[in-house]
C-alpha cells in the first residue's frame, strides 16, 4: 500500500503528537502504529507473528531510501521466540529516522535513527 501525500502529512502529525506517551501493555508499537494510521483512514487489520503483512510493510528493496510515513517490521535478533517473524513495527521519518513505541528505547514513543534501530533488529521481509 502506498500512501498519497495527504496521508503522509496525517502519519506524520499524527505520530508526533504521541511522542513521549509511555509503552504499556494495552499501548505497544503495534497499537501505536494502528492509532496513527486510522486517523489518516487507514486500517491496519489484526497482524499475526507470521510474515509481516506486504501490503504494509515495506520492501527490503526500498531500505535504501525508505519512505517517510510508511510501516516498516523488524525483529529482534536477540528475541529467544524463533518461530517469530517480525517483533517490532515502526513508522518511517525523514531523514532515514522513524518513530515508534518502544519497550526498549526509553518505554515510550520515541524517534530514533534507522541505524540504532538496526543495532539490535534486522529488517523483516515479508513473503
Amino acid at each position: 500500500m502506498r500512501l498519497t501525500p495527504d496521508q503522509i502529512a496525517i502519519v506524520l502529525r499524527v505520530a508526533t503528537s504521541f511522542i513521549g506517551q509511555s509503552y504499556a501493555h494495552d499501548f505497544r508499537c503495534v497499537d501505536f502504529v494502528r492509532s496513527v494510521f486510522s486517523a489518516a483512514g487507514i486500517v491496519i487489520p489484526k497482524l499475526t507473528t507470521q510474515s509481516p503483512p506486504a501490503e504494509f510493510n515495506i520492501s527490503k528493496e526500498e531500505l535504501r531510501d525508505p519512505p517517510v510515513g510508511h510501516i516498516m517490521f523488524l525483529k529482534d535478533r536477540t528475541d529467544p521466540r524463533k518461530w517469530r517473524a517480525w517483533t517490532h513495527v515502526v513508522i518511517i521519518f525523514p531523514h532515514k529516522m522513524c518513530i515508534h513505541c518502544s519497550l526498549f528505547h526509553g518505554r515510550k514513543v520515541t524517534v530514533s535513527t534507522l541505524d540504532e534501530l538496526f543495532t539490535v533488529y534486522d529488517f523483516a521481509e515479508s513473503k
